[in-house]
């Protein structure tokens, strides 16, 4: 996203779409509404997120180097970040945060809360070079969003409230009130978002924006929500995941992550993990604690998960609902296999049919030290494409496999400096990493959320500090190397394949 920190004005580039782009920023928002170019909806559209996003380029390099079409910062303020991610069908990229710099187009208000200050911002930018075609403001933070991929709306949580908006972001279908942390949406429209102290609160709606059924968690963590439309109303799941505390016994003090999914009714239909104190410590002692971070239906209609372990004896090893079977874990080499590690924190994912649970695929994620021992890698953002490859980000100590290797764009990226932003692309069955790469060129970040379709990956990032000569993150030439501020956004577009 191309934001000026010294004035509003879009940068002029000689292309088709800069024109366009410079055309809508030009316009008098009537009404508060920030019309799509036409250009914009000619583009080929698929339902499946399948759709050529020709714009973007295909993938060239190995898997520890990439070209990369655009990257830039957005914002630079004191906790300035991105947190959505999401590439629609017409190729067009959704990014939001908390954004406190100027936007180059007129942003509708969401809420009699928001006003033209308020730094909650999502916007909607062409993947080539970042041109932002029309933004909206909602609170103070867009905490999360997602696609709803039957229609192309978007269901948007704010710490303003949760609401859903059309493709071009100029009407708001439905909102509610709250504090929402996380949201989701299914392609039949039914709505889930996590709300209050915590994000310990989940509420459901339907297409319409009528409350179908709210839940309370009692756990030490509620992180995220998913939505899974089946054949059926009967079918549809909401899956929910975090962590809950449980001591005593073996293990004397143990975290322990879950996964719960509930149909329509507010009924338990399946669980995964959520062992009791005596079951993990009975099983192998599986005293590592563990948490659930993501839920995510990719665009392959299978679920994905996403959590973290305090060190390689967790029940991660074990089948999600069954701890005497082993989990169909992929093991190759010393970055999936948690050997040599202690209490540090390393990433797990897998993948689950949400309508039973059933577990398919797994493994582990480490980064390591030079010495061999595994270190600290956490996950933040996944998901899948139609085909089935994963991508999963997060943040990450020294060191993923390769770090003083990384290019982009011809780019050897600097050392190592603490916390690395890192994007890791997985074939469908696990066992090929077909890029693992770091974002940062200096500095240090976080990455927030990972969106896919047509060919096209966004990575939404935090970046938290400049090095001393103020640089942080990888930007692509004719962006700003750096940003005012001590935090800022920032999207990254790369070719999946």
């Amino acid at each position: 996203m191309k934001y000026n920190n010294k004035s509003a004005d879009v940068r002029r580039q000689v292309s088709t779409s800069t024109v366009i782009a410079l055309a809508v920023a030009a316009m008098t928002c009537v009404g508060g509404v920030d019309p799509m170019p036409a250009a914009a909806q000619s583009v080929p559209a698929a339902s499946d997120g399948s759709a050529t996003c020709a714009a973007v380029g295909t993938r060239s390099g190995t898997s520890s180097s990439t070209n990369v079409t655009y990257a830039a910062y957005a914002g630079g303020g004191s906790s300035d970040a991105l947190n959505v991610a999401q590439v629609a069908d017409n190729c067009l990229v959704y990014a939001g945060g908390r954004i406190s710099t100027a936007v180059p187009v007129a942003a509708r208000k969401i809420g009699a809360a928001t006003t033209d200050k308020s730094t909650g911002v999502l916007t909607l930018a062409w993947p080539q070079n970042g041109q932002i075609v029309a933004a909206v403001r909602f609170g103070n933070a867009i905490n999360d969003a997602q696609l709803r991929r039957s229609n192309g709306d978007i269901a948007v949580a704010s710490d303003a409230g949760l609401a859903v908006l059309s493709a071009d972001l100029a009407t708001t279908r439905w909102r509610q009130d709250g504090n929402f942390t996380r949201a989701a949406v299914g392609t039949d429209g039914t709505v889930a978002g996590l709300y209050g102290s915590g994000g310990k609160q989940l509420a459901v709606y339907s297409a319409g924006g009528t409350a179908i059924f709210s839940r309370t968690f009692t756990d030490s963590m509620v992180n995220d929500v998913a939505v899974y439309t089946g054949a059926t109303a009967a079918d549809t799941r909401v899956i929910v995941t975090g962590m809950a505390q449980r001591d005593g016994g073996g293990c004397t003090k143990l975290q322990v992550a879950w996964i719960r999914a509930y149909n329509l009714k507010n009924e338990l239909v399946w669980k995964s993990y959520d062992w009791t104190h005596a079951q993990a410590f009975a099983r192998s002692s599986s005293c590592a604690d563990t948490r659930g971070y993501r839920v995510e239906v990719g665009l392959d209609g299978k679920l994905y998960f996403a959590g973290e372990a305090a060190g390689g004896n967790s029940i991660y090893r074990f089948g999600s609902a069954d701890l005497q079977a082993a989990a169909p874990n992929v093991t190759s080499d010393a970055y999936n296999n948690p050997y040599n590690t202690r209490s540090n924190h390393i990433t797990y994912f897998t993948r689950l049919d949400p309508l039973t649970g059933a577990q398919s695929a797994g493994s582990f994620l480490l980064a390591r030290l030079t010495n061999g021992s595994g270190n600290t890698i956490r996950p933040r953002a996944i998901t899948a494409d139609q085909n089935g490859a994963v991508y999963v980000g997060g943040i990450s100590a020294a060191h993923i496999q390769n770090r003083p290797n990384i290019v982009l764009n011809g780019k050897k990226l600097q050392v190592y400096t603490g916390g690395d932003p890192w994007l890791l692309i997985l074939s469908p069955d696990l066992r090929q990493r077909r890029l693992w790469i770091a974002l940062t060129d200096g500095g240090q970040g976080e990455v927030q959320a990972i969106g896919v379709g047509g060919g096209a990956v966004a990575v939404a990032t935090r970046a938290d500090k400049k090095d001393v000569n103020g640089f942080a993150l990888y930007t692509t030439p004719g962006a700003a190397t750096t940003y005012s501020g001590t935090k800022a956004g920032h999207l990254t577009v790369i070719p999946s394949n």
